[in-house]
């Protein structure tokens, strides 16, 4: 079953939204330092992964530490994976916005022709 437009087009502004936070990072990552930048980064998210680890599996705070440190290794990893591989990740994004596009105008193809037989 095709999807409907509200759908593909709410895909397509995440699509936008990804590429430019993407964009925002690939800049980023091409400013002077942006390597101790990055060096930063990767430091932030072994001394969350060293909390993780140290946790102790007795202790009731256990899921909201646990929780808590998860969710800034996550930001932190996204922020290293979106600075080196931005632009492999723009080029993706591209093609799936386009692709999305297509899908929205066959969709509302479809939309129109139902709405013509209809009458």
């Amino acid at each position: 079953m095709a999807r409907s437009i509200k759908g593909i087009e709410s895909d397509i502004a995440n699509v936008k939204r990804q590429i430019q936070e993407k964009q925002k990072l690939q800049a980023i990552a091409q400013f002077g330092g942006s390597d101790q930048l990055l060096a930063l980064f990767k430091e932030t998210r072994e001394f969350y992964q060293k909390a993780v680890n140290s946790l102790d599996p007795a202790n009731p705070a256990l899921n909201l530490v646990y929780s808590n440190n998860k969710v800034c290794m996550n930001l932190v990893d996204g922020w290293i994976k979106g600075m080196a591989g931005a632009e492999e990740a723009i080029n993706a994004l591209k093609k799936q916005f386009l692709d999305l596009n297509k899908e929205l105008g066959d969709a509302m193809d479809a939309q129109t022709e139902r709405d013509k037989r209809a009458m």
